[in-house]
């Protein structure tokens, strides 16, 4: 059995710097188009002489290894310091959308990440994104209470939707992506929300959850027992797996978009230093998420019609949230069973197991 497919798009990868993005970067870059590349690396991408360095850093390796698909979509990171005019100089300078990681939340936010208690002092920078035509990206959870108690893990997504709401009220008129949703609540928000706000959704909350007992889990793979598999946001419920992949293979998806979300980190730094973060090839994630809407869409819908679905989630509703053209080059899957091979130093998404899909190069 093999499938034609529209070549997908990946917005949202960590391609790190340094030793990192020399060993990563032909597995993150090949088999796609466009993807978002996020500036939370060591040296914030915070500026527009910093967006400039890391473009030309990603297209010169996009020429060392001749991947003639792969555009680079570089990120400005909000912070603090952060002004209408550093975003629109940003985006003249390059930048092809602004991250916001909430402080205390994730790599790279720490002490220069702007609260949520306090974005309401920063709209103007969400709306100079779309004066200027690009999206606002954000990763929305609550780490901290306003008086300083920790929030469990499990709980930061929910306790950040009241902050949400207040974004889609007051910057009615900028591109949001509301990143990696992992629960049952922020897709249904997206789902009733402004046709400007746009939800991703990674690999990893589709196929795994926080309760390796459930029937659609996998043994012994929650985030809980083994630190390969611990993320940002963390892994959830059964439900709200359930729930992510009917958004994603809804016959009227408009606002659900795959990303990997990869984020790769030496094997000590997961194990001792409980990195967060998953590292998942285009070459596993792209047939992986092909089998998701294969096996669960094949007793009900033609061959065609899983594939117009496929390519709205892989590919063109990223298109339309960042304004990109079209992808006009295709993807071969052929239905292969093989095993996903590690990589040396660098723990792999789904390492070991086996796919039923693979993609056919040329």
């Amino acid at each position: 059995m093999k499938a034609m497919v529209r070549g997908s798009n990946n917005p949202h990868v960590h391609f790190r710097e340094g030793d990192m993005i020399e060993i990563i970067f032909p597995y993150l870059a090949s088999h796609v188009g466009y993807v978002t590349c996020m500036g939370n690396t060591p040296e914030l991408i915070d500026r527009p002489e910093r967006v400039t360095k890391y473009r030309d850093d990603l297209l010169r390796l996009r020429d060392k290894y001749k991947l003639e698909h792969f555009q680079p979509v570089v990120t400005v990171m909000m912070t603090r310091d952060s002004t209408p005019k550093i975003i629109e100089d940003s985006v003249k300078a390059g930048a092809g959308a602004v991250k916001d990681i909430p402080g205390q939340t994730s790599t790279g936010s720490g002490e220069k990440g702007v609260s949520l208690f306090e974005q309401h002092k920063y709209y103007d920078c969400a709306k100079a994104a779309g004066n200027c035509g690009v999206p606002y990206l954000k990763h929305w959870e609550l780490a901290y209470t306003i008086d300083g108690q920790e929030i469990d893990e499990l709980d930061r997504e929910h306790k950040a939707i009241p902050f949400v709401e207040d974004m889609i009220k007051n910057v009615p008129d900028t591109t949001i992506v509301i990143e990696h949703i992992s629960t049952d609540r922020l897709a249904c928000l997206v789902e009733t929300a402004p046709s400007n706000i746009f939800g991703s959704i990674a690999i990893q909350h589709m196929v795994y959850t926080c309760h390796p007992d459930f029937k659609y889990s996998l043994p012994d793979l929650s985030y809980r027992y083994n630190w390969l598999n611990y993320c940002k946001p963390v892994l959830k419920h059964h439900d709200d797996q359930e729930k992510l992949i009917a958004c994603t293979t809804a016959e009227n998806n408009t606002k659900f978009f795959a990303i990997t979300d990869a984020a790769p980190w030496y094997l000590q730094q997961k194990l001792k230093d409980h990195k967060p973060g998953i590292f998942t090839p285009n070459n596993v994630w792209i047939p992986m998420v092909w089998e998701i809407f294969w096996y669960n869409l094949i007793r009900k819908e033609w061959p065609k019609e899983i594939i117009r679905r496929y390519n709205r989630f892989m590919s063109e509703i990223s298109a339309e949230a960042y304004n990109w053209p079209l992808n006009d080059w295709e993807l071969t899957l052929q239905e292969d069973i093989w095993t996903v091979p590690g990589l040396k130093d660098v723990p792999v998404f789904w390492e070991g197991k086996d796919v039923n899909w693979v993609i056919q190069d040329k």
